[in-house]
């Protein structure tokens, strides 16, 4: 690997090890769930206009909550002490150089 690959993946290694860059992350991930929830909204409800009993809609439903349930496990897991951050986290310290 190159040196600079290597202070690369360092920088972001240690970027991402930082608590405030993994809390934006949080806050990123459900803001595009919300916004993928209104969109999901609009669509559900010009479909149920168009026809109540529409394959559609229930196609739109189950794309919908599965979206949800995939960024809800997202935020779980970024806001969850995994050992894997930690291990990052404690990785990042011993190499930094305060």
């Amino acid at each position: 690997m190159s040196i600079v690959h290597k202070l690369a993946w360092m920088a972001v290694r240690k970027v991402a090890g930082n608590p405030r860059v993994q809390a934006k992350a949080i806050d990123a991930v459900r803001a595009a769930d919300r916004g993928m929830e209104k969109v999901a909204e609009k669509t559900v409800d010009a479909v149920t206009t168009a026809t109540t009993a529409s394959p559609a809609k229930s196609a739109i439903k189950k794309a919908d909550d599965t979206m949800t349930r995939a960024a809800d496990k997202v935020a779980e897991i970024a806001s969850a002490k995994d050992p894997a951050r930690e291990v990052g986290r404690a990785l990042g310290k011993l190499f930094s150089d305060k």
